[in-house]
């Protein structure tokens, strides 16, 4: 048996039942015009997923590996590398002393270049005055006939020959060395020469050679030293 209700309170049952807003599926708390619980947990959970990849990647980030600085050793720290000013000053004295070096030697060269050597040499021979060769034209000078007081062979300058004379005492020029300035040197001899036998020429081509030689093996001198020294001043710093 249905319990009999006013008609008032039914009236109002009905009402309240159709003015009720129905709850449609997927429908957004904007939608219904009110927050319901379920849209709060929506957006509970879409915070959530949100929080959860922003945490992913942050710990993605920080688990990539990053370059540690390097910290000096103590053998990185001992080996220092040598200051750029001796450094600068070694290779300066180095060019300074490899051009003057060369710049002797193409003075040489242009010395030895322009010298008729085949007279030189000639004037330095004993030959036979009856011989054909005598007053031959290869002789630059005037051929001068010697009294023959020896072997009966004259030099074309006039020096009577013994066969036992010295290669100094035949050259009419009096330049030094071996050969008086009568023999064509070589130029590598001549130059090495100069820094380790200092003075002595073998074969001079002219006769201030060896003073020319000395004076510039002397304004060198210093930069040796100073070559030497930073040399030295690096390898120290090297080790």
């Amino acid at each position: 048996v249905l319990p009999c209700l006013p008609e008032e309170e039914i009236t109002k049952k009905e009402t309240l039942q159709y003015n009720t807003p129905l709850k449609t599926i997927g429908a957004s708390p904007t939608e219904t015009g009110r927050d319901t619980p379920e849209a709060a947990s929506d957006q509970q959970n879409t915070g959530s997923l949100k929080e959860s990849k922003l945490k992913y990647f942050l710990t993605v980030l920080l688990s990539l590996p990053t370059p540690s600085p390097t910290r000096p050793t103590d053998q990185t720290m001992a080996k220092k590398p040598p200051s750029s000013s001796l450094l600068n000053l070694a290779v300066a004295v180095v060019i300074a002393y490899i051009s003057v070096t060369l710049l002797w030697t193409v003075i040489l060269w242009i010395g030895t270049d322009n010298i008729d050597w085949e007279s030189r040499t000639i004037s330095a021979t004993c030959y036979d005055p009856e011989g054909d060769f005598w007053g031959s034209p290869a002789y630059k000078g005037t051929w001068a006939l010697c009294d023959q007081s020896g072997n009966g062979t004259c030099t074309p300058w006039g020096y009577a020959c013994w066969g036992n004379e010295d290669l100094r005492d035949l050259c009419p020029l009096d330049f030094g060395g071996i050969g008086d300035g009568c023999y064509k040197p070589s130029i590598v001899t001549t130059v090495t020469d100069m820094y380790f036998h200092s003075g002595t020429v073998q074969n001079p081509i002219w006769a201030f050679q060896p003073h020319s030689q000395n004076m510039l093996v002397f304004a060198v001198a210093p930069a040796l030293a100073i070559m030497i020294w930073c040399g030295w001043q690096l390898l120290k710093k090297k080790v």
